[in-house]
């Protein structure tokens, strides 16, 4: 009767041994999945930081970097070579004309300009020169002033995409090939034929690229399908010639 007596008390505390080590586990792991979620936010919040200083920097020195590599002499010499291979950016490849104007600039400044930086800056140049543009032409508006336009206007002013043959607006009204209409008016007939032909001229050029494009995707289109009729009829062929040889056999 003692011996179970002394049983049942040893089972009864390996009980509560068990109990207490089952608590602490508990506790041990809710302490440590705190402690780590804990760490890993302010981890985050170090990457982040760490992250947007870098990205700062970044930034800095690309500016930094821009401005040494597109001086007021560089960035106009970038713009007159624009100009001089402008017939050559209309029927050629792009990349590779980029290509040799970041070679020339690179040979008269002594360091490296890459295509797609010219591309770019060019691209940034372009940009500008619509805005000041759209400006000045609203009435009412202050007219603004900037280093380039001039050299940039000479490049673009003619061109479809910057100065439409005819557009309307309520503020502007009518305006043919980049002149109002009230202007035209009072403006002698001379003048008026000679704006009208330069705007014809505009047009045309378009029409002609425009067509050329249109007869260059027929060709290969008809190169296409010239193809596709070969490779139809040697697979005939060849399936007949399979047939004959089965038949033979």
């Amino acid at each position: 009767m003692v011996l179970a007596q002394v049983l049942l008390n040893k089972e009864q505390a390996l009980e509560q041994e068990k109990e207490n080590f089952v608590k602490a586990f508990k506790i041990l792991k809710e302490t440590s999945t705190e402690n780590l979620n804990k760490d890993c936010t302010e981890n985050a919040e170090i990457d982040v930081a760490s992250n947007e200083t870098s990205n700062a920097t970044d930034t800095k020195l690309e500016l930094q970097e821009n401005s040494k590599l597109w001086t007021e002499e560089s960035t106009l010499n970038l713009i007159s070579l624009c100009k001089k291979y402008d017939k050559d950016f209309e029927k050629g490849v792009k990349k590779y004309i980029w290509i040799k104007i970041a070679k020339t600039l690179s040979e008269t400044y002594q360091q490296i300009y890459t295509a797609q930086q010219c591309d770019t800056k060019f691209k940034a140049l372009k940009n500008m020169y619509k805005q000041i543009r759209k400006h000045n032409e609203q009435s009412g508006n202050n007219k603004k002033s900037w280093k380039y336009f001039e050299q940039m206007h000479d490049i673009l002013f003619s061109k479809p995409e910057i100065t439409p043959y005819a557009t309307c607006s309520s503020k502007s009204g009518l305006i043919v090939g980049g002149t109002p209409i009230s202007n035209i008016k009072d403006t002698d007939t001379s003048s008026s034929s000679s704006n009208m032909c330069e705007t014809h001229q505009s047009t045309s050029s378009f029409s002609r690229k425009r067509k050329r494009a249109e007869n260059a995707t027929e060709k290969r289109h008809q190169d296409k399908m010239a193809r596709q009729d070969r490779y139809l009829d040697l697979l005939e062929r060849l399936t007949k010639a399979v047939e004959k040889s089965s038949d033979d056999i």
